[in-house]
């Protein structure tokens, strides 16, 4: 199975989803990009089981994937940037258990965020703990 989360807008966000069946996460994609007209804009996603963001956080376990645009540039008009991030894992899920995408905006730029979290009845899977 493949879920989605999606977020897009120029303000901090955070969405979410159910598990829906007893799984194991074999990988995460992420897919950011952003425009915006403003020096030193930039985005942090990050997808997670905590329903609030550890971007500034040490030691966190529950964090499974994250990443940030930036840019510093002088421009007249609009800068685009994106990214494109894979990982590979195997963590147990349980039907019910809620995932969360985080978004963290600084500067003046419009955003758009996927993740697509890949899943299969595979073995071999650990759980992640203090999630």
């Amino acid at each position: 199975m493949i879920y989605k989360l999606h977020s897009s807008g120029s303000v901090d966000g955070n969405v979410s989803l159910d598990v829906r069946e007893d799984d194991v996460i074999e990988g995460i994609g992420l897919d950011i990009s952003m425009a915006g007209p403003s020096d030193g804009a930039a985005v942090d996603v990050e997808v997670a089981f905590g329903s609030s963001s550890s971007f500034s956080t040490n030691d966190t376990s529950g964090t499974m994937i994250g990443s940030r645009i930036d840019y510093d540039v002088i421009t007249s008009g609009v800068a685009q940037a994106g990214k494109w991030a894979f990982m590979p894992m195997k963590v147990k899920i349980n039907a019910g258990e809620r995932l969360y995408m985080h978004i963290d905006v600084t500067g003046s730029l419009t955003y758009w965020a996927r993740a697509y979290i890949h899943t299969s009845k595979g073995g071999g899977a650990s759980r992640i703990v203090r999630r």
